[in-house]
């Protein structure tokens, strides 16, 4: 009897995963990058993972401005690393993300975002692959190796902060808010 309890349970479960996802909205075939100096609109934006029932983000407004610095808050688990993958395209979303009036996705739109999760990993290829990533127009031995330092290159860049440089306002320990 435990034993067809189960695989009714395991049945039941299964079919709510299928009628979660049958009832989901096609994905975005989108590829436009956002227009120059136009604001981000999030129009409830919502992501539920897979297996899941309960939304890991839920009906998600938000008008974000193309200049100054945009905070996303909340305790740990609330979904904000799961918010910012769906804005960048990288997790399937309910709602839409829109820029000029228009949906915003694809890899035009991923050329735009910079990401860095918080668990990186490399990604499948050769190291130089990996560092291309960050120098597109990387070749030869010594862009590469300008990638891999994380030096800027051109007129007008700074030097990066080097973990062995002491956070601004000269503390060598970080600042607590």
């Amino acid at each position: 009897m435990g034993a067809e309890f189960h695989a009714a349970a395991e049945g039941a479960a299964t079919f709510e995963t299928a009628h979660a996802l049958l009832a989901r909205p096609a994905s975005s075939t989108v590829d436009r990058p956002a227009p120059p100096h136009a604001p981000l609109v999030l129009e409830r934006v919502g992501v539920t993972r897979e297996g899941r029932n309960v939304p890991a983000v839920h009906d998600v407004s938000a008008l974000l401005l193309p200049r100054g610095i945009t905070a996303v808050t909340g305790p740990s688990g609330c979904g904000k690393s799961t918010l910012l993958a769906a804005i960048a395209g990288l997790v399937p979303h309910d709602g839409a993300v829109l820029s000029g009036g228009e949906p915003v996705g694809g890899p035009r739109w991923q050329a735009q975002v910079a990401w860095l999760p918080q668990q990186p990993r490399f990604v499948e290829g050769s190291i130089a692959d990996n560092l291309r990533l960050a120098r597109p127009d990387a070749t030869g031995d010594q862009a590469l190796a300008r990638a891999a330092r994380g030096r800027p290159r051109g007129p007008g860049t700074s030097a990066p902060v080097r973990p062995r440089d002491p956070p601004r306002g000269g503390r060598s320990d970080p600042v607590r808010r």
